[in-house]
C-alpha cells in the first residue's frame, strides 16, 4: 500500500511542477542548461517599482524583521535592543521576551543517539 501511495504522490508531483512554475520567470529546457530565465508580466508600473525601491533603501527591513546591511554579511536577523536607564538595562524594542528557553537536559532518545554516535571513541 505504501508503494502505491508513493507512486501516486510522485506522479502527481511530476505532473504538477510545470504548472506550479508556469509563470515564475523560469522554464525547464533540460540538459546541462537546465532552466532558461524569461521576463514575467507585472501589474506594477515602473514608477511604483522605483518608489518601492526608494522605500526599501530608506528602511531596509523586511516584514519579518530581517535587516539588509549589505556587504558580506548581507541580512541580519532581528535582535532585542537594550539601553541603560538609571543604571539598569531596559528592553526597548517591541519583540516579546516571553519565548520559552530551550532545555539543556537530554531526553532519553537524545541520550541513546549520543551513546550510539560516540560509543566507539
Amino acid at each position: 500500500m505504501k508503494i502505491k501511495n508513493t507512486l501516486i504522490a510522485l506522479t502527481f508531483g511530476i505532473v504538477a511542477v510545470p504548472f506550479a512554475s508556469a509563470d515564475s520567470g523560469t522554464t525547464w529546457v533540460g540538459g546541462e542548461l537546465g532552466y532558461k530565465f524569461h521576463p514575467t508580466p507585472s501589474t506594477k508600473s515602473r514608477s511604483e517599482v522605483i518608489e518601492d525601491l526608494r522605500a526599501f533603501r530608506a528602511n531596509p527591513v523586511t516584514a519579518d524583521g530581517w535587516r539588509y546591511v549589505g556587504g558580506e554579511i548581507g541580512w541580519v536577523p532581528p535582535t532585542h535592543e537594550y539601553v541603560f536607564k538609571d543604571g539598569r538595562l531596559e528592553h526597548v524594542d517591541d519583540m516579546a521576551l516571553n519565548s520559552p528557553r530551550p532545555s539543556l537536559q537530554m531526553t532519553e532518545e537524545e541520550r541513546r543517539w549520543h551513546e550510539e554516535l560516540h560509543s566507539g571513541t
